[in-house]
């Protein structure tokens, strides 16, 4: 669509750390004052939707960047294997070698996804 733009917005350090103790409300307004600056007001006047996705507010992430710290102990607490045959593991942390990428956590999907069939998947 030419006249429609998408902004995503990644912060990290204490930055991350400040505007994750926000709510929703708060969050999207620190982030369009600090536009506004930026752009002389430019934001608020094109505005037109926002989705708010606070991973720090999610029960079972651990953060938005990779981290071989935790790598080591998941993969040592669930493998590339099932558990009894009936749950299988997938995420960078079960990729072995691909750990910390995209492109390894989506073969390790497929992986998963092949053990559930019966089927051995290499990659």
């Amino acid at each position: 669509i030419d006249d429609r733009h998408v902004m995503g917005v990644y912060c990290y350090s204490s930055l991350a750390t400040e505007l994750s103790k926000l709510d929703d409300d708060a969050l999207f307004s620190a982030i369009m004052k600090t536009l506004d600056k930026m752009y002389d007001g430019k934001a608020t006047e094109n505005y037109v939707q926002h989705i708010v996705q606070n991973w720090s507010q999610e029960s079972f992430i651990r953060g938005a960047a990779s981290s071989l710290w935790y790598r080591n102990t998941m993969e040592q607490e669930f493998g590339q294997g099932p558990l009894d045959e009936k749950v299988f593991f997938a995420g960078e942390h079960t990729a072995g070698y691909l750990s910390i990428c995209v492109h390894g956590t989506a073969l390790s999907g497929r992986r998963a996804a092949m053990q559930c069939i019966g089927k051995e998947y290499q990659y």
